[in-house]
């Protein structure tokens, strides 16, 4: 896999969210689309509390400014 894509099930942690707690502020990718717009979007899931959900664009995550990848 190269580094520059986003898989299913890959995990994330937003910049400056502190290294005390990474798994705190963790999300793993459940889906991969294409909007409308013609972007690619990640829809992400919080690791300790599944019911929180979002989308983010898939560049967005991998803008090391924004996000970084986790291996928990």
């Amino acid at each position: 896999m190269a580094l520059s894509e986003v898989m299913i099930d890959d995990r994330f942690v937003a910049q400056g969210t502190g290294v005390t707690a990474p798994m705190m502020q963790t999300w793993r990718v459940i889906d991969l689309f294409a909007g409308v717009d013609g972007v690619a979007y990640a829809r992400l899931a919080h690791t300790l509390d599944h019911s929180r959900i979002k989308t983010i664009a898939q560049a967005a995550l991998l803008d090391r400014q924004l996000f970084v990848r986790s291996e928990q």
